[in-house]
């Protein structure tokens, strides 16, 4: 479980970063492993909210990120 924790701390930094960056293209990336392994978890929430993400960022603009996150 700490494992899990450290990874998920550097996940979301991950994207968090990505979004600051304006990279739609590592924001959908770092989403779509988040989103895995919440999926894995049974996290549905997390999963739901990372998999909207995704889809945003596959569409290049991040502009309504905040909103959705």
């Amino acid at each position: 479980m700490d494992s899990f924790l450290e990874t998920s701390l550097g996940e979301t930094q991950e994207i968090r970063d990505a979004i600051a960056r304006g990279d739609a293209r590592a924001v959908e990336r770092a989403a779509h492993h988040f989103k895995g392994s919440r999926g894995t978890l049974s996290a549905s929430k997390a999963f739901r909210i990372a998999a909207n993400l995704e889809l945003i960022a596959q569409s290049g603009d991040l502009t309504s990120v905040p909103a959705a996150a």
